[in-house]
């Protein structure tokens, strides 16, 4: 599956960190962007089923750019510290039913074995750096199709560029800028999920053994299905599940295009001037903290 995702990717990235938008970051950026989803949705993947070798090795291609990146270890390997959170369970009800209550069961003979991706970034103020944001996406798809497919029936490749290949390249990259601009105040959390096309089952199992306490979990940031942009809608959900949300959003959105126009001063003297902020996005908001994505297991503890 091809699409024309890095527009959108690089705009939402560059917005984070207020980056000068020179063609050499948003080339670089979308390089890194390109590279991500087109090994994640690769037939190579076979569509990244948890607990089938597609997923693992898609763990695995996270867990390597959390390292590369010199993210501390949120997991656990063998009592040792590692990137992996193992965990089994057993699909058991509609993946995408509200709100997201999925049991696990993982001593039943078709319990999968699958595992989280974390990596952590400590913050930097000597107060606030015990309190954690958590930006996550989950890495799984629906393999050959079968239960929660749109193609049931079907038995080729869902690639699942788009769901969610993109908001898991989204999390590797915002890592990246983050641990190279080493100016968080708090610690962030960074966690790559599977299991969430069978029952949202990792964020369950992550939020029922959490690696930082979530009483100093302040926000989850949850990036699902990222990269198909219909025109200039934006779907923001959970709007309502904090105050500062909704302003932040508008902000941001704002703040995503200023016009900027070249003049020419005395001399050749080149300078920019700005002709105020434009919304980029049309914003369809949703204040509901359930959803079927990761974030409802949050929001529901």
């Amino acid at each position: 599956m091809k699409r024309n995702i890095s527009a959108l990717f690089v705009l939402l990235l560059l917005v984070s960190f207020g980056l000068a938008q020179t063609a050499k970051t948003a080339t670089d950026l979308e390089a890194n962007l390109r590279k991500h989803v087109e090994y994640l949705a690769s037939d190579k993947l076979e569509g990244r089923r948890a607990g089938e070798p597609g997923a693992n090795l898609a763990g695995e291609y996270v867990t390597a750019e959390f390292r590369k990146i010199g993210l501390r270890p949120g997991g656990d390997k063998n009592g040792k510290p590692g990137y992996k959170q193992a965990f089994s369970y057993t699909p058991v009800r509609d993946p995408h039913s509200q709100p997201a209550d999925p049991t696990s069961a993982p001593a039943a003979p078709n319990a999968k074995q699958t595992f989280n991706v974390i990596g952590i970034l400590p913050g930097n103020d000597p107060v606030l750096n015990n309190e954690a944001i958590i930006i996550g996406a989950h890495y799984d798809h629906l393999g050959h199709g079968g239960p929660g497919s749109l193609a049931a029936n079907s038995t080729e490749i869902h690639h699942g560029a788009d769901d969610n290949a993109s908001g898991t390249a989204a999390v590797i990259e915002l890592a990246r800028q983050f641990a190279k601009e080493k100016k968080n105040k708090r610690t962030i959390i960074f966690v790559a999920f599977s299991g969430e096309e069978d029952g949202l089952f990792g964020s369950k199992y992550y939020v029922n053994n959490p690696v930082w306490p979530l009483d100093k979990t302040i926000a989850m940031i949850n990036l699902d299905m990222v990269g198909g942009l219909n025109g200039d809608k934006l779907n923001v959900g959970g709007i309502g599940t904090a105050t500062e949300w909704s302003a932040l959003t508008g902000n941001a959105n704002d703040e995503v295009v200023t016009p900027v126009k070249a003049l020419k001063g005395n001399g050749g003297t080149t300078f920019a001037t700005l002709t105020g902020a434009v919304p980029r996005f049309t914003l369809q908001l949703n204040e509901d903290g359930f959803g079927p994505s990761d974030h409802s297991s949050f929001y529901g503890k």
